[in-house]
């Protein structure tokens, strides 16, 4: 994952769900170490906050692209 992480050049939104039982917010936090400019939203959510929460995660979503945009 470090390797691939480093040859990656573009932004990254790691969405990541607070009560994850199989990915923890630990595995998230490895992520962002391999690539710093990662931005890490933390939901109150398990394994897919895109299904449990998805007003949260749109909300957030929409506003990370606009920054990307930006």
């Amino acid at each position: 994952l470090d390797v691939l992480l480093g040859q990656l050049h573009k932004p990254l939104l790691l969405l990541w769900g607070e009560a994850d039982p199989w990915m923890s917010v630990a595995k998230a936090q490895k992520m962002q170490q391999f690539y710093p400019q990662a931005q890490l939203a933390l939901v109150d959510a398990g394994h897919c906050p895109h299904d449990e929460t998805p007003e949260v995660v749109n909300e957030i979503m929409a506003a990370w692209v606009k920054t990307v945009l930006a």
